[in-house]
């Protein structure tokens, strides 16, 4: 069976979920290219989430976690792997509308096990733990994380600011689209250059719909900042084609 290229599959994950991560990390030079093994859908979406922090050693550090919660959090990952490693199965041979319309209903179809998964990894954890996962999520997200509710709320975005926050996720997303279709066939390293520059001018323009005081609020959201480095999200740098 044809396996879809790296870079379409994460273009995928960032369409499915409208979020890139790591903007200050590893996804800011290149999408995170997702692993052979375990791909499709649950893969793409465990980098752009939590699971792919708790591989990095400064994130664990830093959130103290021992080797018992590692090990459960690892169980939990596994176990979403398998249940939706061939969800995007197909995905390739679509037409760019279809492809767009499948993955809106991949999405809607997930929501009750991302919030499953959510639900396991905050019973792992404890309060000061998820607490400062939380902001080390919004570090990690970037402007990305303007677009969750909870941040919206919390920095008391008005519905224009929102319907503006939207409009450039929709726009930055159909030019990700654009960017993926063209480069079916094409050289990656293209591809990932242009995800960056698209990402950064999607990221600042996000960023300039706050006023002075949400931008200081949601800078300190974000709690004290550590050096995610390479490993961003993903844990460690891409793996060599040949390994994969």
């Amino acid at each position: 069976m044809t396996r879809p290229r790296p870079f379409l599959l994460a273009a995928a994950a960032v369409l499915m979920f409208g979020a890139w991560t790591v903007p200050h990390a590893r996804a800011a030079d290149e999408p995170t290219p997702p692993r052979r093994q375990g791909g499709g859908a649950g893969g793409g979406l465990l980098r752009d989430n939590a699971f792919g922090l708790f591989r990095n050693e400064k994130v664990q550090k830093d959130l103290e976690l021992t080797d018992e919660q590692k090990e459960s959090i690892k169980k939990v990952e596994e176990q979403f792997r398998e249940a939706t490693k061939d969800t995007t199965s197909g995905l390739r041979d679509l037409s760019q509308e279809e492809r767009r319309k499948k993955l809106t209903e991949i999405r809607e179809k997930l929501a009750p096990k991302l919030k499953e998964v959510q639900e396991k990894i905050n019973g792992v954890l404890n309060a000061k733990q998820r607490d400062r996962l939380n902001e080390l999520k919004i570090q990690a997200r970037g402007a990305a994380a303007l677009l969750d509710k909870d941040t919206a709320e919390a920095l008391k975005l008005s519905d224009d600011q929102q319907k503006k926050l939207k409009g450039l996720e929709e726009a930055r997303n159909k030019e990700f689209a654009e960017v993926m279709e063209s480069a079916r066939g094409g050289n990656p390293g293209d591809a990932r250059e242009k995800f960056t520059k698209l990402r950064k001018e999607s990221n600042d323009k996000m960023l300039e719909v706050l006023s002075s005081d949400q931008k200081a609020q949601f800078e300190k959201m974000q709690g004290t900042k550590i050096e995610l480095g390479q490993a961003g999200t993903g844990g460690g740098r891409p793996r060599n084609r040949s390994n994969q």
